[in-house]
């Protein structure tokens, strides 16, 4: 299923108070999106939606349908895919499709990576980065 189909399907189970339908949705946006980052890493492999990719904006749609309509385990991992785009992609479709705070968020995101990734090539030996017992810490 692809993300616009998928928003509307979201939107609609909402709409029109499909409790059943809307839940269903939601489970299935946590397994594609999940908040554990071992699950996360285990998705990359598979391709739940199938024209997600190929179409730009899509997670920021996600993402604004997630927040509406009650998605909360899956806004970890769709404001990282936001977070992903370039600044201008994040300006395009952010301040369209979200909120200010969340465009906030994720543009606090990108440089907060930004940074982390700088600071790793700078010093890819520092024992801090690569300990697995670390906790990041989501700000949404």
């Amino acid at each position: 299923m692809c993300a616009p189909l998928f928003t509307s399907l979201l939107r609609m189970s909402t709409k029109y108070d499909f409790p059943a339908v809307h839940r269903d949705a939601v489970a299935y946006l946590a397994q594609v999106f999940p908040s554990q980052l071992d699950a996360f890493c285990e998705i990359d492999a598979r391709d739940y939606f199938a024209c997600y990719s190929s179409k730009l904006g899509d997670d920021f749609r996600l993402l604004a349908a997630a927040r509406l309509h009650g998605a909360t385990a899956s806004l970890p991992a769709l404001f990282y895919m936001c977070a992903r785009r370039t600044p201008e992609t994040i300006a395009a479709f952010g301040t369209r499709l979200l909120t200010n705070e969340d465009v906030r968020i994720v543009l606090e995101g990108r440089s907060a990576a930004a940074a982390f990734i700088e600071r790793l090539r700078l010093h890819p030996s520092a024992p801090d980065y690569a300990n697995p017992t670390r906790r990041v810490h989501c700000i949404a």
